[in-house]
């Protein structure tokens, strides 16, 4: 609610205010004057037509971020379908991993006879 009281220029806490019945203050509008210096200019208070441009640039930011977060989803589901695909095209061929192992006894064999004791451990 926060945003939401930031998005239309109103007073932490007014869009609560609003729900049970209350009105908002604006963030130019004077107090009566706890904590304020005696002569503060209000300035200009928020317009209607302000507060409906901000309230469109948020649900426009927040579009913008939701398309981001569904590229980053689609990219994130694209990848695990490849890896999903290519997990399934090795389950599917069983003698695979009997052709990986001979492989890799053949070349740890292979590493063993060519290797020499290293002089420093």
């Amino acid at each position: 609610m926060l945003r939401l009281d930031q998005a239309l220029g109103w007073q932490p806490g007014s869009s609560a205010v609003t729900l049970i019945g209350g009105r908002p203050l604006s963030l130019n509008a004077v107090g009566a004057g706890v904590g304020r210096p005696r002569r503060q200019d209000a300035g200009r208070p928020v317009t209607a037509a302000e507060i409906q441009h901000r309230l469109a640039d948020q649900l426009a930011d927040e579009i913008d971020r939701l398309e981001k977060t569904r590229d980053s989803l689609n990219e994130r589901i694209d990848a695990l379908r490849t890896v999903r695909e290519r997990y399934a095209a090795e389950i599917v061929e069983p003698d695979l991993i009997a052709v990986y192992n001979a492989s890799y006894k053949a070349s740890e064999t292979r590493g063993k006879a060519g290797r020499r004791p290293s002089a420093v451990s």
